[in-house]
Order: C-alpha cells, then structure tokens, then sequence
C-alpha cells in the first residue's frame, strides 16, 4: 500500500499544500529572527532546504503546457522585478528627491546599516521583486484563461 495519493491531482494538491506550508514556517522564522531577535539560522536552512526540494517535485508534475507557461511567466516576471530594481536605483540616486522622506522612514524602522548589511539587503530584494513580478505575471495570464 503506498503512503502517497493514487492520482496525479492529489499527489500534486499534496506537494502543493506541504510548499504553502514550509513557505509559511519560512515566513514565520523570519518574522522571529526579526521580531524577537531568535537564532533560527539552523531550522530556516532545513525548512529552505525542504521547500526547494518540494518546488522541484512540484515542477515534476506540471504537464507541458503548465511548464512552459511557468518559464513565460518567470522570465516577464523577472524582467519586471529588473525594471523596479532600474528605477529604484534612478530614483534613490538623486538627492534632493522626494523619496529622501522614504529613505529616512526606512532607516527609523530598520535602523542604519553599514556597507555590508546594505549590501546582503540588496542581494535579497531583487529576488523578492522578481519572485513578485512572476506572481503578477502568473496571475493576469490565469485571470486571462479563466
């Protein structure tokens, strides 16, 4: 007898509720770490670990046609999160600009960082935009095909 769902839909329901799931654990270490100042580099790394694994046997399962909408997706949501990061860097390069207002508040709520925090930010964000840019992306072409 196996332990994993019989079909298709339910093993691919099931990989997909254990990614939201660690996703979520992710969130919710990151939130501690920055919260309430809690070392939770070592549990992070394996719930990481795990939620890579995961997106892989996810992508495993999508048909072709699934596949090739993800890879559209991924590279237009890229090049959007690249555009941001653009004019981002236009936009905070000026200083008599409007955004010094942004600036300062970012640095009353996160503090001042020096060069190497700043820089381990920024590796972070562009990332994050562009993983944001995919969610747009992937989620005009569903409204699209609905």
């Amino acid at each position: 007898m196996s332990v994993l769902p019989v079909s298709q839909n339910k093993r691919r329901a099931l990989v997909r509720s254990l990614l939201i799931m660690f996703g979520g654990i992710l969130v919710a270490f990151a939130l501690a770490a920055h919260a309430w100042d809690v070392e939770v580099r070592g549990p992070m790394l394996a719930a990481l670990v795990v939620f890579c694994v995961l997106a892989v046997l996810e992508f495993a399962t999508f048909d072709e046609i699934a596949k090739r909408a993800h890879y559209i997706a991924w590279y237009w949501g890229s090049l959007l999160g690249f555009i941001c990061i653009a004019l981002m860097q236009v936009a905070f390069a000026f200083d008599g600009s409007p955004f010094v207002a942004v600036l300062q508040t970012l640095m009353q709520w996160f503090g001042a960082a020096d060069a190497s925090e700043s820089f381990a930010a920024g590796m972070l964000f562009g990332p994050l935009l562009m993983a944001a840019g995919f969610f747009i992306v992937r989620g005009v072409d569903w409204l699209r095909s609905r």
